[in-house]
């Protein structure tokens, strides 16, 4: 008999002969030569190209209605630069209808904004809760006002809070560099073993952020779940009686109500007073603030601390100097001290006066130079956070800064 070919060749017997290669310059590299996030990259490419075949109208009756592309972690081994560029590349698909993707990646929600996101998690009782954080901002201009400003500010280190279990809200870049170190004076709290992000507002914005987390978010709607510390300063004010237009202007607090019959006072600053009312009765939302600021305070609780004093704090000698001798009649005092804040510590018991002189000094030796400080500061004290035994220093942790990380940690308090 005469020999014959039978059996049928299919479009994919067809493409598995094929091999696929990239052309580069004289030569082509196959595609076992590539790394894993670009053949993924390019397989997407692939699958949509098929969806957009199968749901065009050149199949007619066996034309896809409606198709879904479901991707798990489009990040992985990719560059944060193409995560972003990827993301952008699917939102201009016309012929995939809808695309779920589920990301740990804090690139892609940020890229993302609010409106596409669901956020999966689980609450203190084991129970699934499902969020849409773009509903969680209430439709009126204060609402909408708000949920503009994060959008505007989602970026990848602020979408940290939308993965994690416990949240530090900050002023700014000062506070950010110190608490994660000064967590490592305070026992049984890593905010890196507990999934908590420190995440810097920017100044005093806390309440722009805080609809995603149960503040004055629309009725009915989840929030979510995770812990919320929101760190602030005090900032006491005052202003003269006698001017009646004349703004507030910082003070010590030492100096509150020290002078009735002449000023005005304000304890604590109404960022303060809004944020406390914002997270009155909202159990995952707890607020705590300074005296004065963050150096003031870390200062006053550590007046005598060989680590406090660094090469960013302007009259750097005269600080030193000062910290091993706290007289208000000294050269150092009149050179780091106006006559008058001198004046009002005089009025303070020796104990109350030594600590309020250094931290005012302080406090006033870092008026332009408190990031570079942070850096300096947060790297001596991890440094000495290394030692052990005597060569390890004591430093004191501020009550209402350990108390925030102990309460986004979940330690202590229920």
């Amino acid at each position: 008999g005469s020999p014959t070919v039978e059996g049928k060749l299919t479009e994919a017997d067809l493409l598995k002969a094929l091999n696929l290669a990239i052309p580069r310059h004289d030569t082509s590299i196959p595609l076992t030569q590539n790394g894993l996030g670009y053949n993924n990259l390019i397989y997407i490419a692939l699958l949509l190209r098929s969806m957009e075949h199968s749901a065009s109208e050149k199949r007619g009756r066996n034309a896809v209605a409606y198709s879904m592309l479901a991707v798990e972690e489009p990040e992985a081994h990719l560059h944060p630069a193409l995560q972003y560029k990827l993301l952008k590349y699917f939102t201009k698909q016309d012929q995939t209808r809808q695309i779920f993707m589920t990301t740990h990646s804090t690139h892609i929600t940020a890229g993302a904004g609010l409106d596409p996101i669901i956020s999966l998690s689980s609450n203190y009782s084991g129970e699934m809760v499902v969020v849409y954080p773009s509903e969680c901002f209430q439709e009126n201009p204060s609402g909408v006002t708000s949920k503009k400003y994060v959008e505007r500010y989602l970026d990848a280190t602020k979408s940290n809070m939308l993965f994690s279990k416990g949240v530090l809200f900050v002023e700014g870049i000062a506070e950010q560099l110190l608490i994660p170190t000064l967590t490592e004076y305070i026992p049984g709290c890593d905010l890196e073993k507990q999934h908590v992000s420190v995440i810097n507002v920017g100044g005093s914005t806390f309440k722009h952020f805080l609809p995603l987390f149960g503040a004055r978010v629309q009725t009915g709607v989840s929030s979510l779940q995770c812990r919320v510390g929101c760190i602030t300063d005090g900032d006491p004010k005052r202003r003269r009686k006698s001017q009646d237009k004349e703004r507030y202007k910082k003070c010590y607090p030492y100096q509150i109500d020290l002078e009735s019959s002449q000023y005005e006072y304000q304890a604590f600053s109404s960022v303060v007073i809004n944020l406390e009312e914002d997270a009155n009765s909202i159990a995952n939302i707890q607020v705590t603030h300074s005296v004065k600021t963050l150096e003031y305070d870390l200062a006053y609780e550590n007046e005598n601390s060989n680590l406090i004093v660094t090469d960013s704090c302007t009259n750097k000698a005269k600080m030193e100097e000062f910290r091993l001798n706290k007289d208000l009649e000294s050269d150092a005092a009149r050179k780091l001290l106006d006559e008058e804040t001198i004046e009002d510590l005089k009025k303070l018991d020796e104990v109350e006066q030594d600590k309020a002189a250094f931290a005012s000094a302080y406090l006033e030796s870092l008026e332009n130079s408190k990031g570079e400080h942070a850096l300096d500061f947060a790297n001596a004290l991890r440094n000495n956070a290394e030692n052990t035994g005597e060569d390890r220093e004591d430093f004191v942790i501020p009550e209402y800064i350990s108390k925030a990380i102990k309460w986004a940690c979940g330690k202590g308090q229920e």
